[in-house]
């Protein structure tokens, strides 16, 4: 790609195994996080998930796999 244009943003979803596989973490934590409000999940169909890879922090020898992301901060209820 030439000129310096952008990805469209469907090509940085994958799926919860590319997730898990990127992050060092398993399939199951992937989904919690998603579950959880931690991971933005982008349903594309039925029972089809993608998380953003732009997210996701790839694992390191030096550092492990990935840290939790910090949980999103609700409105308190009125």
């Amino acid at each position: 790609m030439s000129g310096g244009g952008s990805m469209p943003p469907e090509m940085y979803l994958v799926d919860d195994q590319v997730a898990s596989d990127w992050t060092g973490r398993p399939v199951g934590t992937i989904r919690r996080w998603g579950l959880e409000g931690r991971l933005t999940k982008h349903v594309i169909g039925p029972h089809k998930v993608r998380y953003d890879i732009r997210e996701l922090t790839p694992w390191d020898s030096s550092n492990g796999p990935m840290k939790a992301p910090p949980k999103p901060q609700h409105a308190a209820a009125a």
